[in-house]
C-alpha cells in the first residue's frame, strides 16, 4: 500500500505532491498533501495501534472538529486507518503568548479554548487512563528534543516517581467526576 492509496479520489492525480512531515508518537506516518491548490495533512495510524484505539482516536478527533477545536476531517479510510484534515498553518501560540501587547488575549484566547474543549462530550467507551502513562510517553517522545528550563525535567520526573492513586478514588475526566463502582456517590456532571 502507498500513502497515496489512503486519498480520495478527487485528491489523487499527477499534480498531487505527498510529503513526510512528521511521525507521530504512536507511530503513525503524518504526510503534508497538496492538490488541487489546496493543503491537507494524512495521517496513517502505525501498525503498533490497535484497531479500538484509533476507533476511539477518530471518534475524539471528530467531536474536536465539530466543535471547531481540530481541523476539519476531509476524507477517512477505515480499512487504512487513515484521515485526511485541512491543513492548518502553525501561528505559534508561544510567540502569542510572550508578546507583550497579546499576552492577555492569548491568556483569553487559551482559557476559552480548555473551556471548549472542556464541554465536549465525554465518549461512552473512555476508560480510565493513568495520567502518568501519558506523560511518560510525551515526555519521553515529543519532548525528548526540546530546550526546557531544568524545573520542568525536575518536576516531571517526580510525578513520575509517585505512587499512583488507588482504583477506587474518585476521578476526573475532561467533563466528568466519577467514582468507581464499589462506592456509593453516583457520577456527576462539573
Amino acid at each position: 500500500m502507498s500513502v497515496e492509496d489512503c486519498l480520495p479520489a478527487d485528491l489523487k492525480g499527477p499534480a498531487t505532491t505527498v510529503t513526510r512531515i512528521a511521525a507521530g508518537m504512536s507511530g503513525a506516518g503524518v504526510y503534508r498533501v497538496e492538490a488541487a491548490g489546496q493543503a491537507f495533512v494524512l495521517k496513517v495510524a502505525g501498525e503498533a495501534e490497535n484497531d479500538a484505539d484509533w476507533r476511539h482516536a477518530l471518534h475524539v478527533q471528530r467531536l474536536a472538529a465539530d466543535a471547531g477545536l481540530a481541523p476539519r476531517i476531509v476524507h477517512v479510510d477505515e480499512a487504512r486507518r487513515a484521515v485526511v484534515t485541512a491543513f492548518v498553518a502553525d501561528r505559534s501560540f508561544v510567540a502569542f503568548l510572550r508578546n507583550p501587547s497579546t499576552h492577555e488575549a492569548a491568556l483569553t484566547q487559551l482559557g476559552r479554548t480548555v473551556r471548549r474543549i472542556h464541554a465536549l462530550p465525554l465518549p461512552a467507551d473512555a476508560r480510565r487512563r493513568d495520567p502518568r502513562e501519558m506523560l511518560a510517553q510525551v515526555w519521553s517522545g515529543a519532548l525528548a528534543g526540546f530546550a526546557l528550563p531544568g524545573f520542568v525535567g525536575d518536576a516531571v520526573q517526580r510525578v513520575l516517581a509517585e505512587e499512583p492513586p488507588p482504583a477506587t478514588a474518585p476521578w476526573c475526566s475532561a467533563t466528568t467526576t466519577s467514582t468507581p463502582p464499589t462506592s456509593s456517590m453516583t457520577a456527576s456532571r462539573s
